[in-house]
């Protein structure tokens, strides 16, 4: 079965949805379910198997686009063991995300729009996820990046929004340039798009070959928010939190490290793999800082997902594929289940974001059970799945002492501000347990929001105990790393329990010094500010030159039309002025021989 048929239920559902403002959403959650019972089949007898989740095998399957003279351009796509894996997590968690949307979007009006946009950013993921050529890859890359652009500011009524927006399709743009060349000269070096050919050829031999790999590193960056480009992921808060939990777990800002992963073989040829380590752990360093510092409760996740990526980047740069798609499959779960917890917070508190004026879960308990199980995984509490990520990434990087005691010192920091983010709502519920604003909105209560939390609760749990059924898992962690896992993620939640619930008074507090220094983010936004305004002032001052050059050369161009008007006066026709002017000329010339 040809893998594009995947596209076709949930591409269907998101235009049927724009003809039926009605039922839009249930056309919309029909299309994106029957495209999941699709990737089923399609990967039915397939022997998928984590141990060998990268192949270098040829693509399974081809399509001729469009040909051109002696050049024929394919569409290449792959169900090789890598492109399953992401297969089925974006099939999971797709369906999950438009049932939750049905409860969260009460706006009737807007959600022919919202399910359209949303059902095609799920369909170019797809897409990405079958690749297995470059050009197949950059057509669902911009497919991503436009629908995340609409999608982010989907509310355009809103003040905030459109900004956070151009933010972040100004970030992707500048990826598409570099993506852009780095395939252009990876075709005229190379002629060929395919990434199997390029992996099983010797090309990172070539110079040409390793700017373009950067080129293709740089790109991925901005998709997956790596240092420099990472502050466009918190801004992109501002979309619907549904949005932000598909955006977060299993779709755009996961593209780049997908991407990175399948071509790994060539960047350990091409020895790259210190450019990504470096990278990766200055973006887990920047996520770490401005989740501790955060208060707005879903821009806390936001920097975790930062970290997460961060820390995906660095196991890459170890060359540890496997612990980079451990915690890339772990953590498609529980931040989906984290974001659609904190969409609930909100609806319950009446859309207040900041933390510390966040007084309850709403009075459900379901909601705070699905919270500490998703903030537990979060933590790398064991045995909870987001445990087993990070443990398989401390252990990959046991060899490197200093990479080593960065992680273990992130883990115990990761640790600290999700229960923050978790006890400080609490610690206000308990401060005033009769509060009026407790409980005045029930439309977090809603049965289509909180069964795909229940969902995803099980699934956290489930998977890490699975794992650790799995006679291969012993060989991604140690029993070193599974102790000072524990222990430090232990820590971290004691130290948060006694710093922000128990006391009477926070240690840490909304107006503390050291936070407000902290939320600047290390001034990463105030740098973009000046890196702007220096362009502007370049740019300003090539717009003086280039009309004072015009000025010069239009002025010039005037003197010389007006001196030509003038001799053309002297053309009147009489003998005697001809005469006379020739023999001004050749005194003139005598003159200038004698002299």
């Amino acid at each position: 079965m040809n893998p594009l048929i995947i596209l076709l239920p949930i591409l269907l559902g998101g235009i049927l949805s724009l003809a039926s403002q009605k039922y839009s959403r249930f056309i919309a959650l029909a299309g994106s379910v029957l495209s999941s019972i699709v990737i089923i089949f399609v990967l039915l007898g397939s022997s998928f198997s984590f141990a060998s989740a990268y192949t270098a095998a040829l693509p399974t399957y081809s399509l001729n686009w469009f040909s051109l003279s002696t050049l024929s351009v394919s569409l290449y796509l792959s169900t090789m063991s890598i492109n399953e894996l992401l297969l089925i997590l974006v099939g999971i968690i797709s369906p999950l995300i438009f049932w939750y949307s049905i409860g969260y979007m009460d706006v009737p009006s807007e959600n022919s729009r919202y399910y359209f946009e949303l059902s095609v950013f799920a369909a170019s993921m797809l897409l990405f996820a079958m690749s297995a050529d470059f050009i197949t890859m950059f057509i669902a890359w911009e497919g991503l990046g436009i629908t995340s652009y609409l999608l982010i500011g989907f509310w355009y009524n809103k003040r905030e929004p459109p900004y956070a927006a151009r933010k972040a399709i100004t970030t992707i743009i500048i990826g598409d340039i570099l993506m852009l060349s780095g395939i252009l000269i990876i075709w005229t070096s190379f002629h060929t798009f395919v990434f199997s050919t390029l992996i099983n050829s010797q090309a990172t031999q070539s110079t040409n070959f390793a700017i373009a790999l950067l080129l293709i590193l740089f790109a991925s960056f901005t998709k997956s928010a790596q240092f420099p480009f990472h502050e466009w992921l918190s801004d992109a808060m501002e979309g619907p939190t549904p949005v932000s939990a598909f955006l977060h777990s299993s779709t755009m800002v996961k593209a780049g490290v997908f991407l990175i992963a399948l071509l790994l073989p060539l960047y350990i040829s091409a020895h790259l793999l210190p450019v990504i380590l470096v990278f990766g752990i200055i973006t887990a360093i920047f996520g770490v800082i401005n989740a501790v510092s955060s208060k707005h409760i879903k821009k806390i996740l936001a920097y975790s997902t930062i970290e997460d990526l961060g820390l995906m980047f660095v196991a890459l740069g170890l060359g540890a594929i496997l612990a980079a798609l451990l915690l890339f499959i772990v953590q498609t779960f529980y931040k989906a289940l984290m974001f659609m917890n904190a969409g609930s917070i909100m609806k319950a508190n009446d859309e207040e974001t900041n933390i510390y004026k966040i007084y309850s879960f709403g009075g459900n308990k379901t909601l705070l059970a699905a919270a500490v199980i998703g903030s537990l995984s979060l933590a790398g509490v064991f045995p909870f799945s987001g445990f087993l990520g990070k443990a398989a990434i401390d252990t990959s990087a046991s060899s490197n002492i200093m990479v080593y005691l960065i992680l273990v010192a992130l883990d115990f920091l990761t640790a600290f501000y999700i229960f923050r983010w978790l006890f400080v709502p609490m610690k206000q519920q308990k401060s005033n347990p009769r509060d009026s604003r407790i409980g005045t909105n029930f439309a977090y209560a809603k049965k289509s929001m909180i069964v795909p939390q229940l969902i995803l609760s099980v699934i956290v749990i489930g998977v890490s105990l699975f794992a650790f059924y799995m006679n291969s898992i012993s060989q991604y962690i140690t029993t070193t790393d599974l102790i000072i896992e524990s222990a430090v993620s232990i820590a971290g939640v004691a130290v948060a329990l006694f710093v922000f619930y128990i006391p009477k008074r926070a240690l840490f507090s909304e107006r503390s010094a050291a936070r407000n220094f902290l939320s600047k983010g290390l001034f990463v936004n105030a740098a973009y500010y000046y890196i702007a305004r220096f362009v502007q002032l370049v740019a300003h001052a090539i717009d003086i030159f280039d009309y004072e050059l015009n000025r010069f050369f239009y002025s010039g161009a005037r003197g010389t039309t007006d001196l030509g008007n003038a001799i053309r006066k002297t053309e009147s026709g009489s003998v005697n002025l001809y005469l006379t002017a020739f023999a001004v000329g050749l005194i003139f010339i005598i003159l200038i021989l004698v002299l």
